[in-house]
Formats: structure tokens, C-alpha cells, sequence
């Protein structure tokens, strides 16, 4: 892997061209952003100290695709129409409301499954019985004997 030798770039510009700018500047991938160190000697330079409102949707939407196997990757959403952090916030909230919805239903399924599976385990004894179920369920009380019986005193059952 080579070094590349990199140099300082200042961009000084109004502040609604910035978001422009700064998109062209990450596409490019030519430019590794850093926050301004200083405002300048200019006194009409000022730092963006701006909170960023995408910051907490994006670390939900990137736990959610972890937590699922996706690997995130850069795409276009220009079809979306989010213009606002509120729009971007309100569809994250959707998407995560509906994954947990289904991951409700997924984990439901699976307890049913495994409840059935150790229900199956327990009549599966009763296989090959001749007899009618219904009234072996519908019995209060059973009474069970579990040892060995010499075949010689089989016909003495009858």
C-alpha cells in the first residue's frame, strides 16, 4: 500500500453553498475532511459549530443494519425526496418500527415452534398406541407401573 502526500485545503465560501461543496468534495474521494482548527485572522470567518441532525438517526439506521447482517454501502436516495433531518428522523423511526414489528412476530413463531417441538417429544411415546386419544387426555388421574415383566407371565395379564 503507497502513501499518498497530502496537503492542507481551506475552503472559504457562504455558508448555503456549504452543504454543496462539501458533498462535491466527499464524492470526489480525493479529500479526508478534518473540523476547522480556527476561524481565520478574517473576522468575518466564523467556525460552523453546528450540531449535526442526522448524527442520531444514521447511528439507529447503522445499529439496525448490524444487528440484521446488512452491510451499509454509499447509495443514491434521490428518489426519497428527505429535504429535512426531521423527514430523514421520521423514516428511520418507520423502518425500525416495522422491523421490530416483525422481529416480534419472528420470535413469537420461533416460541411457538419450539413449544410444539417439545410437545411432539412428549406424545411421541405414545406412538403406534391403538388407542383413542380422547379419552386417554380427558383421564383425571393415571396410575403408572415402570419395570420389567418376564414374558412367561405375559398371558396371566389376559
Amino acid at each position: 500500500m503507497a502513501i499518498e502526500k497530502m496537503e492542507l485545503v481551506n475552503i472559504v465560501g457562504m455558508t448555503h453553498e456549504l452543504n454543496e461543496v462539501l458533498s462535491c468534495c466527499c464524492e470526489s474521494g480525493c479529500f479526508h475532511m478534518e473540523p476547522a482548527a480556527s476561524g481565520g485572522e478574517n473576522s468575518q470567518m466564523r467556525l460552523l459549530n453546528e450540531k449535526n441532525p442526522y448524527n442520531l438517526p444514521l447511528k439507529k439506521t447503522a445499529q439496525l443494519a448490524n444487528s440484521l447482517g446488512i452491510q451499509l454501502a454509499e447509495t443514491d436516495f434521490s428518489e426519497l425526496e428527505i429535504n429535512k433531518p426531521e423527514d430523514f428522523s421520521a423514516l428511520c423511526d418507520k423502518i425500525e418500527s416495522e422491523f421490530l414489528e416483525l422481529y416480534q412476530k419472528v420470535q413469537t413463531a420461533s416460541q411457538k415452534v419450539s413449544e410444539l417441538k417439545g410437545t411432539l417429544v412428549q406424545v411421541a411415546h405414545l406412538k403406534g398406541l391403538n388407542s383413542d386419544f380422547d379419552k386417554i387426555f380427558s383421564c383425571r388421574h393415571v396410575a403408572v407401573r415402570v419395570g420389567k415383566l418376564p414374558v412367561d407371565n405375559l398371558p396371566k395379564l389376559d
